[in-house]
């Protein structure tokens, strides 16, 4: 009850309004650290309409970016079918993979539980793909890997010199000297 008593509104407001007025000549005065070039109100105005183009302006608010994942991090469920797979894909291309999952789960009561249609239907999104991929580009585009189509092509060379590799990607031999 006291402090309701202490308190004064017009004083109050009076405060705040004094508090504005420092604000604003803060805001009016230039700082020797501040740049003094002023931006006409039109020219500012005209930026807005693009401005949001530009995204985050803050560094740390944009998330860094890093190279596709190409590793499984789970065991696949359907490799003990695939070729079942690929065979039941290819009799019924138009099928969705709601109507291939329950017969396969018809098939094999119990192995396949319903939480796996959602990596059903990657997988026949996959296979349709590189099956359109294989129709427009031919039967070579179904390569799967850079390295299978390199060690399809046969031997390379560098400059007529052999270039040999391993499976990791290092470099052997003489080639690995020269570079």
């Amino acid at each position: 009850m006291a402090l309701e008593l202490s308190l004064d509104p017009v004083e109050l407001l009076s405060h705040i309004r004094t508090l504005q007025a420092k604000l604003a000549d803060l805001a009016d005065s230039v700082r020797p650290d501040v740049g003094t070039e002023a931006v006409s109100l039109d020219a500012f105005l005209a930026g807005l309409r693009v401005a949001w183009r530009g995204g985050e302006v803050r560094p740390t608010a944009i998330a860094p970016t890093r190279p596709p994942r190409t590793w499984r991090s789970r065991i696949d469920p359907f490799a003990s079918v695939a070729d079942d797979l690929d065979r039941r894909f290819s009799a019924s291309p138009a099928s969705t993979a709601r109507e291939i999952f329950d017969a396969l789960q018809a098939e094999y009561p119990g192995v396949y539980a319903d939480k796996l249609l959602r990596t059903f239907q990657r997988r026949l999104k996959a296979w349709r793909h590189e099956h359109a991929k294989a129709l427009v580009f031919g039967p070579a585009a179904r390569s799967h890997h850079i390295q299978d189509a390199a060690e399809k092509s046969g031997p390379q060379s560098i400059h007529s010199d052999p270039f040999r590799h391993s499976s990791d990607g290092e470099i052997i031999g003489e080639t690995a000297a020269t570079l």
